[in-house]
């Protein structure tokens, strides 16, 4: 236990090293303190019918066996 408060403050200093560090090489490499690829677009009517589309789909999987029931159309036809 007396070896615990060396132990915490060795590993914040470690830790403060390495942090700064990453940040200097974060630097080197261009960071400005924002990513600056990040673009925000609006939402199109083929982006909004593509997610009703995707909720449905996960909702009827959810309620109903999709699986078996392909499984039965393939069973049948074969």
């Amino acid at each position: 236990i007396s070896a615990w408060g060396s132990f915490l403050g060795q590993l914040l200093l470690r830790s403060m090293d390495r942090a700064e560090e990453l940040y200097s090489n974060m630097l080197l490499r261009g960071y400005k303190g924002e990513f600056g690829y990040v673009r925000t677009k609006d939402a199109r009517a083929s982006d909004l019918l593509f997610f009703f589309i995707s909720v449905a789909l996960i909702i009827l999987a959810r309620l109903y066996n999709v699986a078996g029931m392909i499984g039965t159309l393939v069973m049948r036809a074969g």
